[in-house]
């Protein structure tokens, strides 16, 4: 099976200056403008340090809550905190159900052999040994037993269940079904919560729903091989918390960014491009304070 390496990071400009918006604007708020100070802030924000993190964090894996991937990516923040002298805690959440993707194989095998360009299974999809299976329209074909079904939708709940009754053995999403979206990557969403989903779901890029109906519109019925290695168990997520203390206690400012990758893709623009942004941010904001080129903020400013 091929393990699916992590899309290349490309840490967006318009997250830093976001950042630099927000905080230039948070510490204006709290004390009297000290524009040299927020000069100095957005100078000191670097780009390059903010893309190191991104690809450090998506080179854990997807960071999903409860995962190990998880685990690793919240003591690495909290690690950054901690060399940068601010207090951090690692939350442990409550439990939940959690998902991970290891490695899949998805790939044409009639009426020629070739591989899915980036198939991704969706969350929750059950662990499945290597099988073969023909293809068919979902729209058009009422006999799906042992049948890979395609379809333009995003699966949702209750048309999965109903499939799976039927007899689907597997089922192939373009979803949002749109020429011109997702036409080369595919659209990662998740199958419902739960310990035993009964076949998997792969999203597929547009342009490789498209390929397998021409074939179907020429009479010729695509065959495909599959399987996928995948765990379901239950954990806790874990959160990390740092802090600058505030002169006065009754309120705060928190600054976030959810660390997963939402759907277990490779996330590095959602989120580790998010995280990185606190990182800096966080960085760059106490060691102004430690150097008093910047005052103590009146509020505690909590970064999650």
């Amino acid at each position: 099976m091929k393990h699916y390496s992590l899309a290349p990071v490309r840490a967006s400009a318009r997250y830093i200056v976001c950042a630099l918006l927000i905080f230039v604007g948070m510490v204006s708020a709290q004390a009297p403008p000290d524009r040299n100070a927020e000069r100095e802030f957005v100078q000191r924000v670097s780009a390059d340090s903010a893309k190191r993190y991104a690809r450090e964090l998506a080179a854990f894996g997807p960071r999903m809550g409860g995962t190990d991937s998880n685990r690793r990516a919240a003591l690495y923040v909290h690690q950054k905190f901690q060399s940068w002298s601010l207090p951090s805690t690692i939350v442990d959440d409550p439990e939940k159900l959690v998902h991970e993707e290891h490695a899949w194989r998805l790939q044409v095998i009639i009426p020629e052999k070739y591989d899915f360009s980036r198939p991704w299974p969706y969350g929750f999809s059950p662990s499945t040994a290597g099988q073969q299976a023909e293809v068919v329209s979902a729209a058009s074909t009422k006999n799906v037993k042992g049948k890979a079904l395609l379809t333009e939708a995003i699966v949702r709940s209750q048309q999965y269940d109903e499939w799976a009754s039927a007899g689907a053995v597997a089922i192939l999403s373009d979803g949002p079904g749109r020429d011109g979206d997702f036409t080369e990557w595919a659209m990662i969403s998740e199958l419902p919560s739960r310990l035993f989903n009964p076949i998997p779901v792969f999203a597929i890029s547009r342009n490789d729903g498209n390929r397998l109906r021409a074939f179907m519109s020429k009479g010729i019925t695509p065959r495909i091989a599959f399987e996928l290695a995948s765990e379901i168990y239950k954990s806790r997520p874990q959160t990390v918390i740092a802090k600058i203390s505030g002169r006065s206690g009754d309120k705060r400012f928190i600054y976030c960014a959810h660390g997963d990758s939402d759907s277990g893709g490779p996330g590095a623009d959602d989120n580790a491009s998010g995280v990185a942004v606190v990182l800096e941010t966080a960085r760059v904001l106490q060691a102004l304070i430690t150097e008093n080129k910047l005052p103590a903020p009146k509020h505690t400013i909590e970064f999650i």
